[in-house]
């Protein structure tokens, strides 16, 4: 019986249309496979490290800028069924403030995404 290649699984995910990266030997770093043209086809070899890109994580500011924008949320709730006067305002501007710091986030991160796709191209 003939062995499988050894990177079998990854030709099949790459034909299936996944990203491919290959592990830079110097820097240990993973990079997606890049060349002349767009359709970049992988040499597969067997003495390179393959892998399919990861999915992108959020970085720990933006979960604790989101887990601030629902923790100010509820506050607000609560404020509104439960609270005085003066809760519900304090809570409606840890909602505003929280809100403000998200959309600032979320708008550098979309001006950092749009300066690298200016650069790759």
């Amino acid at each position: 019986m003939n062995t499988p290649h050894k990177h079998a699984a990854l030709i099949i995910a790459w034909a299936n249309g996944a990203t491919i990266e290959c592990q830079n030997r110097t820097t240990e770093e993973w990079g997606e496979m890049t060349g002349p043209g767009e359709d970049v086809q992988p040499k597969w070899f067997n003495d390179f490290e393959y892998r399919i890109k990861p999915a992108p994580q959020i970085s720990d500011k933006a979960r604790d800028l989101i887990n601030d924008i629902g923790s100010a949320a509820a506050n607000v709730e609560w404020s509104k069924e439960f609270g005085t006067a003066n809760s519900n305002a304090t809570a409606a501007n840890r909602y505003e403030a929280a809100d403000k710091e998200l959309r600032k986030f979320i708008l550098d991160l979309e001006q950092k995404v749009l300066d690298i796709n200016r650069t790759s191209n």
